[in-house]
Parts: structure tokens; C-alpha cells; sequence
């Protein structure tokens, strides 16, 4: 078995923490629909790859500039 190195997930739940809390404080609430689904699914696929702990490097980044874009 090949052991797969340890993939830094410290900023992407920085991403996640972040998009908590621009949700809880309503910065959505004006937002158009498509741009609210698109944030939760966003949000809700970096809360996956943030608990697979078989996630590669790409997956960790690619799920961090996802929320990171469509918070901005």
C-alpha cells in the first residue's frame, strides 16, 4: 500500500469558516438565486473534499477557488 501524503487543508477551512459566516451575517440575501446555488454548492462540495481523507492536493485547491470565486 502506497501511503499518500498528507494534503494541507488548513486554508481551504479557512475558505469554509469564511463562507460560514458571510451566510450567517444574510450577505446572500439580496443575491440573484443562481449565484446563491452555485455559493451552496460550492460551500457544500468543499465541506466534502475538506472530509475525504483520500483528497488529492488538485481536489483541496480546486474546491478552495471554487468557494474563494463565487464568494467574490
Amino acid at each position: 500500500k502506497t501511503e499518500t501524503p498528507e494534503v494541507n487543508k488548513t486554508e481551504l477551512a479557512k475558505v469554509i469558516e469564511y463562507a460560514e459566516e458571510v451566510k450567517a451575517e444574510g450577505a446572500l440575501e439580496d443575491i440573484a438565486p443562481a449565484v446563491v446555488k452555485e455559493f451552496e454548492e460550492a460551500l457544500e462540495n468543499a465541506k466534502a473534499v475538506l472530509a475525504d481523507e483520500n483528497a488529492t492536493a488538485d481536489e483541496v485547491k480546486a474546491a478552495s477557488d471554487r468557494l474563494i470565486n463565487v464568494i467574490h
